[in-house]
């Protein structure tokens, strides 16, 4: 698991998300269908469209279709984990 601040790219190293039982809802439909195809990714934002939650699946064959610094991130983690 990555957790990433998207305005700074900087890694988190715990989240709180709370979500109304509507976005709750969305979320559990979107991730249902969501694969590690390249680039796909799914968005969950609140009513007024002023916070929004990104979701991916990396794997090492899609690492490379991010942004440069998550890439970065994404090898780290996938390099730590084969410690």
């Amino acid at each position: 698991m990555i957790l990433i601040n998207a305005k700074t790219q900087e890694p988190l190293t715990d989240v709180l998300i709370l979500l109304t039982p509507s976005e709750a809802k969305e979320l559990l439909d979107k991730l249902e269908n969501l694969t590690s195809e390249a680039g796909e990714h799914i968005h969950i934002n609140n009513d007024e469209f002023s916070k929004e939650l990104t979701v991916a699946v990396y794997t090492r064959d899609n690492a490379r279709y991010f942004a440069k610094e998550i890439t970065k991130l994404i090898e780290k983690e996938l390099f730590d984990a084969d410690r």
